[in-house]
């Protein structure tokens, strides 16, 4: 044992004066008597009754001795060594992803991550300060430089695991910044998880390194992937919905899957036996291809049971919506290149643009759909909706500088609609110069120009070719129809709601609105429905942490449109609940930790709770009733004598 404030000590001196006061004459007390015998007995009474008499037994004195000590003992902070994982500054890196939501550890692993958190608060010594981070879909600092159990359980009360992956490089970097701050010797950082960190990539730590696993089992069975499409060889109308179930235990397991629409109408139910750490991969063709949406979903084969740890990636959703058709408007004096891609585009409704007698181009009232303008411009200005502008005039939009037939090397940027571009082979006799507006991206460009780029600005999506495809090779070579196709399909989605294929949890749902959207609302799988703001460019829904099934609806002033789309919690990292017994920071590998060092535990609050238990027995034995207490003085005249 041993003291934080020794000095305290010296307030056992206060017992001195304390036993004196039992050392001093005793109040006379008037006794009446039935018998002058008695005075003999008084006279020996009064004889011990002196300035100083002998100390009696006396349970009041015991008590107020007790009672002081006590106090004495919380004011000197007495406190007994016990083993702890690290000392001084210690940063807690608490882990939130989804597989700490398994329940091998009742209720949860994450509850235990968060009993772990409470007992180092608790364990602490008093040169000890703790920083506490949590690693979920967005890293936060949960606590900072202290050591107050019940604040740090105060705010833990509130936590909950993600259901996705955690941001972990965010994590340690924040940790690494907190710990970088540190005036004196370095921190120690330690990292309660079940280890499912990323195998390589994380930043190192400036101190050492403690993992804390926390997790018994292995044992998951989970949906891995469920999509809805429809494929080459399939019926124009038929779709056909893809399942891979895997197993991420040591036993080989055996479950039921069930697949049902959104009209509750079972598509399939099957034993599925699943070998361990293996997949097992299903097919079901011949869906109709109509809006619908199906919920997959895993279970034990003992109803009531329930199937593994993590409950989480037993249930999948999945939404398929037909392409709407897309009009397509071709204002030009003739591109037969540009006419046979449009025709051979799915979902897409060409229409041409030809001139008057004069040569000039009337552009239709009805401005709904994308229009191409190959080397014309409207005299009117261009209409307010998606363009697609190639070998441009100048125009307000953008600037047009010239012309050049000095046309070098292209370099294609990285970025989405450049994806599957190789332009190594193309050659361009001549371009127009240009200057490419701030809301757009150059997807490629030369020395001297831009050669296309493309944007989104007041409200609409504008794409920029800055040559006449007359004057190169490009409509002869691969890239001509992976180029356009990828313009038109971003100009003119095929659907209101982008949200790609495999959307995972906390994935935006991109929303395209057009002039005429008046509201966009977003009705979660639980909840009430969220309204998204038509300021922003592009309207990206990201409230989407948890999985099921999400309906965007798109309101214009001839009506509402509605899409559901489905957001998953597929993650091989989080399904794959297996207790890591190392794990590699930097380029560390830290291994399970035992404590290591030594601490003080502190007992004042447990002496000062006795010594308010003493204060109740002793304020009961002075308050005794009278009959007891002439007993309780004759048996001490009774030990005097």
């Amino acid at each position: 044992m041993n003291f934080a404030s020794p000095a305290s000590l010296f307030f056992f001196l206060l017992a001195l004066p304390i036993i004196a006061l039992y050392l001093l004459k005793i109040r006379r007390r008037e006794i009446e008597i039935s018998s002058t015998l008695l005075w003999q007995l008084a006279l020996r009474d009064r004889q011990a009754i002196a300035p100083w008499q002998k100390l009696r037994r006396n349970l009041l004195l015991l008590l107020q001795l007790i009672m002081l000590s006590g106090l004495v003992l919380a004011l000197a902070r007495l406190a007994i060594p016990v083993p702890v994982v690290a000392s001084g500054a210690v940063i807690l890196i608490l882990d939130g992803s989804a597989s700490m939501q398994s329940t091998d550890l009742g209720p949860s692993r994450f509850d235990r991550a968060m009993q772990i958190t409470s007992e180092l608060a608790r364990d602490a010594g008093a040169d000890t300060t703790l920083t506490g981070i949590l690693a979920g879909q967005q890293a936060r600092i949960l606590f900072a430089g202290t050591r107050n159990t019940a604040e740090i359980e105060q705010i833990l009360a509130g936590l909950k695991p993600s259901t996705g992956e955690a941001d972990w490089a965010a994590a340690l970097a924040l940790a690494a910044g907190i710990g970088n701050q540190q005036n004196e010797e370095p921190p120690t950082f330690i990292i309660i998880s079940d280890g499912g960190l990323p195998p390589d990539g994380l930043p190192p730590l400036p101190g050492a390194v403690r993992y804390l696993p926390v997790g018994s089992s292995a044992d998951n069975l989970a949906i891995a992937a469920f999509d809805l499409r429809t494929l080459p060889g399939l019926a124009p109308t038929e779709a056909e919905l893809f399942i891979r179930v895997s197993n991420y235990g040591d036993d080989d397991r055996v479950a039921f899957l069930a697949v049902t629409a959104d009209n509750d109408t079972q598509i399939l139910n099957q034993q599925l036996s699943v070998a361990a750490g293996e997949s097992v991969v299903l097919t079901i063709p011949h869906i109709p291809a109509a809006q619908a949406t199906f919920t997959a979903r895993l279970s034990n084969l003992q109803a009531g049971l329930a199937l593994d740890s993590l409950a989480l990636d037993d249930v999948a959703f999945a939404s398929l919506a037909p392409p709407a058709e897309r009009r397509v408007f071709l204002v030009s004096p003739g591109n037969l290149f540009l006419e046979r891609l449009l025709l051979l585009l799915p979902h897409v409704q060409p229409l041409r643009v030809v001139p008057d007698k004069d040569g000039h181009f009337n552009i239709p009232e009805d401005v709904d759909g994308l229009y191409i303008f190959d080397g014309v411009t409207p005299a009117g200005g261009y209409p307010p909706t998606d363009l697609l502008i190639l070998n441009p005039e100048p125009n307000p939009l953008f600037s047009v500088i010239g012309e050049t037939e000095t046309v070098g090397a292209a370099t294609v940027a990285e970025h989405a609609l450049t994806k599957f571009l190789e332009w190594q082979d193309i050659h361009i006799l001549k371009t127009r110069l240009m200057a490419a507006p701030p809301w757009a991206d150059v997807l490629v460009s030369t020395a001297a120009t831009p050669l296309i780029f493309a944007g989104e600005e007041g409200g609409r999506r504008i794409a920029v070719v800055g040559f006449d495809l007359h004057h190169s090779d490009l409509p002869l070579q691969v890239a001509f129809p992976i180029l356009f196709s990828t313009l038109i399909d971003y100009l003119a989605p095929q659907r209101a709601v982008e949200a790609g294929e495999g959307l995972r949890v906390f994935d935006g749902i991109t929303i395209t609105a057009g002039p005429e959207t008046t509201q966009i609302e977003v009705a979660p799988p639980e909840g009430n429905p969220i309204p998204v703001g038509l300021d922003s460019i592009p309207i990206i829904f990201q409230e989407t942490g948890t999985p099921g099934l999400y309906e965007v609806r798109v309101t214009t002033e001839t009506g509402t449109n509605r899409e559901r789309v489905a957001v998953n919690a597929f993650s091989a990292l989080e399904s794959d609940i297996r207790v890591a017994e190392e794990i590699r920071v930097g380029t560390s590998v830290v291994t399970s930790t035992r404590p290591a060092a030594v601490s003080n535990r502190e007992l004042w609050a447990w002496i000062l709770g006795l010594t308010l238990g003493f204060f109740m027995l002793e304020w009961l034995a002075y308050h005794r009733p009278a009959g007891r207490v002439r007993q309780d003085m004759a048996f001490s005249r009774k030990l005097d004598r």
